[in-house]
């Protein structure tokens, strides 16, 4: 008998496409499967869809609670779920039939298996693929809780759960797994499909809350050991704090953009003293070069005149 798997699919205001990923799940090519569609307060028609689902599959299970938000609605996935293993699609997006699969035949002796995915816009048109590069970045890059299979019971022995918070809860989740186990692998995998939605959580919370990074990395700093990641961990805290100067860019004056600068790689100098490491100068093997490349003349430039005009540049953006 094949191990169980659990599919744990956050619902909220989904009715018009809830449709599409619940058949991709039932049309895996791994039968063993049990899917939990949560249902996080909608106001819509979706939870009447999926509980008609449930009627008609008897491997679909439905919960329903008052909107609480995605991570929470996670964690109540992951506490019902019966499966040795949990992976997670968001309800907007889909996966293709062997997705399941191929994860299964290649976690072994894992605790975590990492794949990639494919950006579709909302016509399901291909915009672009991020496939891992078989690196020990990979699971730094791919950070989102989707494209990935876990054993459960690292889930549950270690009592790891989603975090309530706005940005950033699914790094935060996965860099707590990475704390209690360094049994991760990474496969060249796209299975899972990405929809560009503007009106996702991402995009139409962007324009009424700071996206703040720099709340992000001290929260890490504070709540999770990742010393056994010394190799990728002054990279990673980098590259957080430069996306939240390109993400605060809109939102606030040049002068609060130079504060939020000054404050959040003050910390990190101090942080990384802490650990006892410093920033490494190199293209990072796995990372896009253009990212590393860019952060790396960031970094370069950061205490000389020339970071200024940099930050203006990023103000511009």
């Amino acid at each position: 008998m094949k191990d169980l798997v659990s599919i744990v699919v956050p619902v909220y205001n989904a009715e018009n496409f809830i449709d599409r990923c619940i058949d991709s799940l039932l049309n895996q090519t791994y039968k063993n499967i049990e899917i939990l569609l949560i249902d996080d307060g909608s106001t819509d028609n979706s939870l009447n869809i999926i509980k008609e689902y449930e009627k008609n599959n008897k491997n679909i299970k439905v919960y329903s609670h008052k909107n609480k938000g995605p991570g929470p609605t996670r964690n109540d996935g992951i506490k019902f779920s019966k499966g040795r293993y949990i992976t997670f699609v968001d309800s907007d997006d889909y996966i293709d039939n062997d997705y399941v699969e191929l994860l299964v035949n290649n976690i072994t002796d894992n605790d975590i298996i990492v794949t990639g995915y494919k950006l579709r816009n909302s016509d399901l048109k291909l915009k672009g693929r991020v496939v891992p590069k078989i690196t020990s970045f990979d699971p730094f890059k791919f950070t989102s809780t989707c494209c990935k299979l876990y054993k459960r019971d690292l889930l549950i022995k270690n009592d790891i759960k989603f975090d309530n918070i706005l940005i950033g809860e699914d790094i935060y989740f996965s860099l707590k797994c990475y704390s209690f186990s360094n049994k991760i692998n990474s496969i060249k995998n796209d299975g899972y499909n990405v929809i560009i939605n503007e009106n996702s959580i991402t995009h139409s919370e962007k324009t009424k809350h700071k996206f703040d990074l720099f709340e992000l990395v001290k929260k890490i700093d504070k709540d999770i050991n990742l010393d056994n990641y010394n190799e990728h961990l002054s990279y990673l805290y980098t590259k957080l704090l430069v996306q939240n100067l390109l993400m605060q860019n809109k939102n606030i004056t040049y002068k609060e953009y130079y504060k939020v600068y000054s404050d959040s790689f003050n910390y990190l100098d101090e942080l990384l003293k802490k650990k006892k490491l410093k920033y490494n100068f190199k293209i990072v093997k796995g990372e896009k070069f253009i990212i590393s490349f860019f952060i790396n003349i960031f970094m370069l430039f950061r205490k000389t005149i020339f970071i200024k005009p940099i930050l203006f540049l990023m103000k511009s953006i």
